[in-house]
């Protein structure tokens, strides 16, 4: 079974974590309030108190943060915490210049990024 880190649990992520679940994905949750990740135990995701923890051994790691220096920092710390064949998928609403600086931060530490953002309310992640 894959194992997918997502990282944020807002609305988004929250819908997101939900139905990896539903698909029968092993998920790891981190959010900066961790009460955010708690509330998704209940359907089986495990939460996470660090960001390293969640991402360790993942083979996906799920941005789905508020914006571009978020997710750059965030992914700071989670980076070099992964496996060189883990895949970063970005889907948090950044913009062009800050998709731009994601992907040299992914390149510099030599891991695969894919940009997907997902925009509107949370019926879009729900689906």
């Amino acid at each position: 079974m894959s194992t997918v880190a997502v990282l944020g649990g807002g609305g988004m992520g929250a819908a997101m974590t939900r139905l990896l679940r539903e698909q029968g994905f092993r998920v790891r949750i981190w959010d900066r309030t961790p009460e955010k990740a708690e509330s998704l135990r209940e359907v089986g995701a495990e939460p996470a108190a660090e960001v390293a923890e969640a991402v360790q051994d993942a083979d996906v790691l799920l941005t789905v943060l508020t914006d571009g220096p978020v997710v750059a920092d965030v992914m700071e710390q989670a980076l070099s915490a992964t496996s060189p064949e883990a895949v970063w998928i970005q889907a948090s609403t950044v913009g062009g210049e800050w998709a731009d600086r994601l992907r040299e931060l992914a390149r510099h530490h030599e891991r695969s990024m894919l940009d997907a953002p997902v925009s509107g309310s949370t019926q879009p992640a729900e689906q």
